[in-house]
């Protein structure tokens, strides 16, 4: 049985530079995203880029 999992990391905000903590939050939610695929759930990934 496939569970549907859905993961969104938040949107960055120009009233600054870029930082390494975007980076971070991109980076663990592909990393979650992946680990649920190799569970078998039906995964759905927005990340703002």
């Amino acid at each position: 049985m496939n569970k549907k999992f859905y993961i969104t990391a938040a949107i960055p905000y120009v009233n600054s530079l870029p930082h390494v903590g975007h980076v971070l939050e991109f980076v663990q939610a592909d990393v979650i995203a992946r680990h649920h695929k190799l569970l078998g759930a039906d995964k759905k990934i927005r990340v703002p880029i």
